[in-house]
């Protein structure tokens, strides 16, 4: 079932591509700049993204180096494989494989790790079926897949430290935490920092819950630390190789220039200003945290209303059926609290809190896999089972339109579910962008923008004919497991007396 969950999430993810506009822009630039010129510097490529910064006369992605070392291996295979097609039309294959084998394939393992944890803590298949749909198609890690940005890896490679250290918690207090496992949860947090540098917040979080929750020997403290160190060494590499600066965060850049594009960098700490420390910034802080909880914009739960029921969720604990999982929900409470906090002190444009060109806040990402022990808890509560069901068809609603039409809500109209998503649903008008990477050449009959129903020449409603096979044939499988024994009953009788 576990393969089963991830086969499907990994299909639709890959089902759908957007170019990703200024944000994507620079990081296939810094890859196709190492690979074809060895160099980091995108001169070549400064005119298609306004996410660079200057540093010695040269240009470079302002983007946290993860999603480089990320993309280097897909990006390479597929621009050898596809070398015959027009040069093009090439890179706009090359940069949807990119994706697909970066952000698509670690937010669809994401989903299958998600699943396995709810299992592990009480669920049945179905339910742990349901948070995995209610999360990975439900909430804006679904838009985010399609685009080639940093947040929904930076929540994967955050979620399966986090898994690898919940599994040594339950261990026996006398048994030593796995030594390989302490040193991959440390470099996956650790990486979560090299992908986006926020990463550092729920890395440091993830480290708290680790010592809390179990006794370490010096063996596996060490290896913790030292996985820790691994996954941020790409980062310096990077910072190395590019500007000769072992430590260096790019957004410094901003910080540094107060005329650049994103002057907002310069106050309060590369842009975060928080209110106890400014108390000028409280009005300001305040309308940002009910946009990206509330507001019809950007709105977190506006947009996916389905995480209403996490958010109640979180505060069930109490009452749950596993009475040890206080840690994991004070946990995804302090991870949902730090982010919003930070989300909320970034600036005072929809540029910084609101992400730019995103379908809900995307800089809460993070928070959304931590959600799964809430969800659980709230659909096993019999009275909060009764909004489950209206919420989530709503979610995969909203977030459907949003991928299918465009992930890249602009910053009008007010409302864009009623005005911008809904109109455009009317017309059928999915995928049309026509805005590529390195060019503007057109994938489909109109677009650069594509799903593989377009891609294989279907129309309308009928693009998504082949993700809704896909879909039926997976959930009868899935039924099918659930009703399949898992044992012989001869056997399970004889295994029944000799234990």
């Amino acid at each position: 079932m576990e393969i089963l969950v991830f086969a499907t999430l990994f299909f639709t993810y890959a089902f759908f591509f957007h170019a990703g506009g200024h944000n994507a822009a620079a990081r296939y630039d810094s890859i196709r700049s190492f690979l074809e010129h060895g160099t980091l510097c995108v001169d070549r490529y400064c005119y298609n993204s306004a996410d660079l910064i200057k540093v010695d006369e040269h240009y470079y992605s302002s983007k946290a180096p993860g999603t480089f070392w990320l993309g280097l291996p897909p990006f390479f295979i597929a621009s050898k494989l596809l070398y015959f097609l027009p040069e093009g039309l090439r890179y706009q294959w090359v940069c949807y494989l990119t994706n697909v084998f970066s952000n698509g394939l670690f937010s669809a393992l994401m989903g299958m790790l998600i699943f396995r944890l709810v299992s592990e803590e009480g669920a049945t298949p179905l339910q742990s079926l349901i948070v995995v749909v209610a999360l990975g198609l439900g909430t804006m890690l679904l838009p985010n897949a399609s685009l080639f940005f940093g947040h929904n890896l930076t929540a994967a490679f955050l979620f399966g430290g986090f898994y690898l250290l919940h599994y040594g918690r339950k261990l026996p207090g006398n048994v030593p935490m796995n030594r390989r496992s302490a040193f991959l949860a440390g470099y996956l947090a650790g990486f979560a920092v090299s992908i986006e540098y926020p990463g550092v917040m729920g890395a440091v979080l993830l480290l708290i819950y680790g010592f809390w929750c179990r006794r370490w020997n010096s063996a596996s403290l060490m290896l913790l630390m030292l996985g820790v160190l691994g996954g941020v060494m790409p980062a310096l590499v990077y910072n190395s190789l590019a500007v000769h600066k072992f430590f260096y965060i790019t957004y410094s850049a901003y910080a540094q220039d107060p005329q650049a594009a994103f002057h907002a960098h310069s106050q309060g700490v590369l842009g975060i200003r928080l209110p106890i420390f400014d108390f000028s910034y409280w009005p300001v802080f305040l309308n940002n945290l009910k946009a990206i909880s509330i507001g019809p914009l950007r709105g977190l739960l506006y947009l996916n209303p389905v995480l209403i029921l996490a958010v109640a969720g979180l505060f069930l604990f109490r009452f749950s059926v596993a009475s040890d999982r206080l840690p994991e929900h004070l946990l995804s409470l302090a991870i949902a609290i730090v982010y919003l906090v930070f989300n909320a002190s970034y600036g005072d444009s929809i540029v910084y809190w609101g992400g730019g060109f995103s379908f809900g806040p995307r800089h809460l990402t993070p928070i959304l896999p931590f959600l799964a022990l809430p969800l659980l808890n709230a659909l096993q509560n019999p009275i909060l089972r009764l909004v489950f069901w209206p919420l989530l068809a709503l979610s995969l609603f909203f977030c459907w339109m949003a991928v299918s039409i465009d992930p890249l809500t602009p910053y009008s109209p007010a409302y864009p579910i009623q005005e911008y998503y809904i109109p455009k649903l009317l017309c059928q008008a999915f995928s049309m962008d026509v805005a590529g990477v390195f060019s503007n050449t057109l994938v489909t009959r109109d677009s650069v923008a594509f799903n593989l129903g377009k891609i294989l020449g279907l129309r309308g409603w009928m693009e998504f004919l082949p993700l809704l096979l896909l879909w039926g044939v997976s959930l009868c499988l899935f039924f099918r497991f659930i009703g399949k024994p898992l044992s012989n009953p001869v056997d399970a009788d004889k295994d029944a007396v000799v234990g």
